[in-house]
């Protein structure tokens, strides 16, 4: 059976040839690439699995570099993933253009988890966003809608409509922007989301430890119950086998 690491990376490498197959220059950060050389974040993601770039010069040019966490999940997305692709975009930086976070997910997301990628300027690509792609690419056509940046770019390289370049913002890099109390700041409140998602599923395993000790009591004084009414039924065995054998007495009439 498959470890949780092991579906994770399958899953990052599916997402890494699709990416690929679209179009975009894209690199796993755990391998030797041009945005992790060797020597430098080797066999590290640090809430960055993929790093993909777009390049056009359609229409003046744009040009983006995608900071990418994939999630493998059946259950709802929670901000954990969000703050950690934030903070591994801002401690990858130096690449020029315009650079974006993303979370690639198999699941969906809370209304919670949705409004804080907001805030953060982090992408949400997830399984709504896939059946857009997945319907462009059959039929060279999109519904135009307000989508983030990335979906943007794969709708282009989909349908080759350059209406798609025209809805791109224009380049920008606000990273050089951040400063080092911000930059901290910022980690800081990585790790406190990070440490409260380690409350939550410890409160999770609490709960479900006193719901499975509630149904190992009940299954005792069920037991102990069947075990007193047994005493019961073997006691008035014996009694009525008791007063079966019981001598008659012949008084002597003599």
């Amino acid at each position: 059976m498959r470890n949780a690491v092991d579906i994770g990376i399958k899953y990052e490498k599916k997402v890494l040839e699709a990416l690929q197959t679209y179009g975009l220059k894209a690199y796993r950060t755990n391998q030797t690439n041009i945005h992790d050389p060797k020597g430098y974040k080797h066999g590290f993601d640090g809430g960055v699995d993929i790093i993909a770039e777009f390049h056009t010069s359609i229409k003046g040019g744009r040009d983006f570099t995608f900071y990418i966490q994939c999630k493998c999940h059946n259950r709802d997305l929670i901000k954990t993933a969000v703050s950690e692709v934030y903070a591994g975009m801002h401690v990858r930086k130096g690449f020029g253009g315009s650079c974006i976070p993303v979370v690639i997910a198999t699941c969906g997301a809370s209304q919670e988890t949705m409004q804080y990628a907001k805030e953060l300027g982090v992408e949400l690509f997830l399984q709504e966003q896939a059946d857009i792609v997945i319907r462009a690419k059959a039929t060279g056509k999109a519904p135009y809608g307000s989508y983030g940046t990335f979906l943007k770019v794969l709708l282009y390289l989909c349908t080759k409509d350059t209406i798609w370049i025209d809805a791109l913002p224009e380049n920008r890099n606000t990273l050089s922007k951040i400063s080092m109390t911000e930059q901290l700041l910022m980690d800081t409140k990585a790790d406190f989301d990070r440490a409260q998602s380690y409350l939550d599923s410890a409160d999770s395993m609490e709960r479900r430890a006193r719901e499975e000790r509630q149904k190992a009591l009940d299954i005792q004084k069920a037991a102990a119950y069947r075990a007193i009414q047994a005493g019961g039924l073997a006691d008035n065995g014996r009694e009525n086998h008791t007063q079966k054998e019981k001598p008659t007495v012949i008084e002597d009439s003599g």
